[in-house]
């Protein structure tokens, strides 16, 4: 079935929130009644990992509610818990795009706490999640490598997949597997001309979905982006939480109110989010968009349609995907576009020919876009299936071309002579003028080889084809060239140049095509402002991103050492810690667990230290005291440097007893009684494996 604006489930979208400034305050809902178990989800906090190479990776914290009335299976040794899915969207000149996507988190266990509103009923065990319970996993705990799993393994409406996942277990960089989003894609939210950034999360259960309660599993929450190049963060908005039930893609017409939602959701599968803005580009011209979302949709789709009258003029004609990584095998092949007589096409490889191929999967939105003298009128979009066996096709309602207007009737064409519309008047253009040679347009088409504007196809067109012969045409607008010029040509000729295209009409008077230029960290731990790119490579540096400045930058020279018996001997003083490239070779201690993590120090560094006289040695990253951390930070001291036979004599994640500045929960203190002239090892890491990041830690002895 077919169903417009925002149909979903209003048992389920009266599961509110009330959520204060500064605490976690609970759900709010006067009693939960739906039948079976069924999870939705807020946001509960989020979290920054940093950045490799040009991927800075994300995570969000998630607060789970079982709104139903019977407990839910969380049983972490086999498939009958949920998985977790986040994704980061930018809402950007009214265009709405997924910019980034993490592997799934699987649940392992549900914690059983009474914040649903309606009476929580502890289920007696950790493996199930009681009828009115709620349970919270933090964002680093949903930025655990080790218990996330790949996607489309997952079939989003059944539940269903196999378990342990493909390589269960493994761990990498800060970035593997977490939510990975692309510098080019991230700009701070609030600076001139910025876009707008929405963060979803999804929960798929098995359980949830066999008694019909897998539509209302996904939130959004508007976010705040802040940072340049390799050092972005991401926090939640005011009111956190999000909207909960509601797929990211309402986010865009919630944000921008002339975009039309739709949904499909046939029997037997489930939704897809279809949303469209049409806008009129100039006189006579209209930019179609649409953002198709894959709500938890085994079927996934292959191929999108949109009729138009023969003779139509298209440009501009666009495709924007999702990259999967992290060793996800997706082909990530762009979709073809195919522009025929009366239709525009853009397509991949279905299933059945490529297991692997890049069809539009649950848990993602594609984009597809172009400009045409066409008026809009409502209408369906044709989507083909990914996958075979569920249906053949589906039509969904939304606003498209006309297809009943007289073509002969509309805006003429920036480049008459180029009937293929490709931006070159070429051979393929006069083999189309033979083809329709003496026809004459009746009112319900033009002749597509018409140049002239009358309609008909006869020797005048021909003439104008080739006075225009190996000519590149289409609308013009500024082109930014390498060496910083601007020009005024096509989006063709621009790309020929290796410019970089602003868009039909825009003015060079108005477009800013200098080089950005910014702070570069040399590797002598120096710091140099107003470089480019290129010209911070050449002094062997980092370049951090058009207008960092070295007062908002860090170029310390990182120490600590690898291996326990390389410790770096320092002295008093606060030092520069990256654990990015670090490995794990230190003990776990039981007497420093802490969140469950069995007393595990992952990624660590080492660091020598010999009293000059007897004291309290404190070792802390907390702000407090002049440290910081963009992770969550782990510490030990151990009493002399015998790597063989190490001696703990402390250890501190989050200890509440030492105040840590803005965010107590990355940043730790150890204090330990030290005597003069013995020798010391610290040791710095991150509260599990693969929690990694940077840091300033102080060394003081009193």
């Amino acid at each position: 079935m077919f169903l417009e604006g925002s149909m979903f489930n209003a048992r389920r979208a009266c599961w509110l929130l009330t959520i204060a400034a500064a605490t976690v305050a609970g759900f709010v809902r006067a009693e939960c009644v739906s039948v079976g178990p069924d999870v939705v989800v807020r946001f509960w906090d989020a979290y920054s990992y940093g950045s490799v190479g040009e991927t800075a990776a994300f995570s969000f914290g998630t607060d789970a509610c079982n709104i139903g009335d019977e407990v839910l299976d969380w049983v972490g040794d086999t498939p009958e818990h949920p998985v977790i899915a986040s994704a980061i969207y930018r809402l950007h000149e009214g265009t709405f795009e997924q910019v980034g996507m993490s592997w799934l988190k699987h649940g392992w266990a549900a914690d059983q706490a009474d914040r649903c509103g309606c009476g929580c009923i502890p289920a007696g065990d950790n493996q199930h999640l009681g009828v009115g319970c709620a349970d919270a996993y933090s964002a680093v705990t949903n930025g655990i490598q080790q218990v996330m799993g790949p996607r489309a393994e997952v079939d989003p409406y059944t539940g269903l997949f196999p378990f342990p996942p493909t390589d269960w277990g493994e761990g990498g960089d800060q970035v593997f597997r977490r939510l990975q989003v692309q510098h080019s894609d991230l700009e701070s939210t609030g600076s001139g001309g910025a876009g707008r950034y929405f963060a979803e999360v999804q929960f798929v259960s098995g359980h949830d979905s066999s008694y019909g309660n897998q539509f209302n599993n996904s939130s959004w929450q508007e976010v705040t982006m802040s940072g340049f190049d390799g050092a972005w963060t991401v926090s939640l908005t005011e009111p956190m939480g999000g909207s909960v039930g509601e797929p990211v893609l309402r986010a865009w017409a919630e944000a921008v109110p002339s975009v039309r939602i739709t949904e499909s959701r046939p029997a037997g599968d489930g939704s897809i989010l279809l949303g469209a803005l049409v806008t009129p580009a100039f006189e006579g011209w209209y930019r179609y968009e649409y953002a198709i979302q894959n709500v938890n949709a085994h079927r996934g789709v292959a191929a999108v349609e949109v009729s138009l009258p023969l003779g139509a003029h298209v440009f501009e004609v666009g495709f924007h995907d999702i990259e999967y990584h992290s060793g996800e095998e997706i082909d990530g092949t762009d979709w073809e576009s195919t522009l025929s007589d009366d239709a525009l096409r853009w397509h991949t490889e279905p299933f059945i020919i490529n297991p692997d191929g890049n069809g539009l999967r649950w848990g993602t939105t594609y984009n597809f876009r172009f400009l045409s003298n066409v008026p809009p009128v409502d209408g369906s979009m044709v989507l083909q299936p990914f996958l075979e066996g569920i249906l053949e096709a589906e039509l969904v309602s939304t606003r498209v071309p006309n297809s009943a207007v007289d073509p002969c009737s509309l805006a003429a064409s920036p480049c008459p002579a180029d009937g293929t519309g490709d931006g070159q008047v070429n051979v393929e253009d006069l083999l189309l003028l033979l083809q329709w040679w003496g026809a004459c347009g009746d009112g319900t088409y033009r002749p597509p080889a018409d140049a002239d504007g009358d309609c008909c196809v006869q020797v005048e067109d021909l003439l104008i084809v080739l006075s225009s012969w190996d000519m590149t045409c289409g609308f013009e607008g500024a082109c930014c060239l390498s060496d910083a010029t601007c020009l005024t040509t096509s989006a063709a000729s621009c790309d020929s140049l290796g410019g970089t295209w602003n868009g039909i009409l825009t003015e060079c008077s108005i477009v800013d095509c200098s080089i950005p230029v910014g702070a570069c960290c040399k590797e002598d731990g120096t710091c140099t402002e107003d470089v480019t790119e290129t010209a911070c490579l050449l002094l062997g540096g980092t370049w951090w991103g058009g207008g960092s400045t070295c007062f908002s930058i860090n170029c310390g020279i990182p120490v600590g050492a690898d291996d326990c018996e390389d410790a770096h001997l320092v002295e008093d003083g606060l030092y520069f810690i990256d654990t990015t490239k670090a490995t794990t070779d230190g003990p776990d201690h039981s007497e420093c667990e802490t969140g469950g993590d069995g007393g595990q120090i992952g990624n660590d560094l080492w660091l020598r230290y010999e009293a000059v006289e007897s004291g309290q040695l404190t070792f802390s990253t907390c702000e407090d005291v002049g440290g910081w951390a963009n992770y969550d930070t782990d510490l030990a001291i151990y009493d002399g440097v015998d790597c063989g036979k190490l001696i703990l004599l402390g250890c501190n994640d989050d200890d509440p007893e030492h105040p840590c500045g803005s965010d107590p929960t990355w940043q730790s203190t150890v204090v330990v009684p030290v005597e003069a002239g013995n020798m010391y090892l610290l040791r710095i890491g991150g509260w599990q494996e693969g929690n990694v990041g940077n840091a300033w830690a102080l060394v003081e002895l009193e």
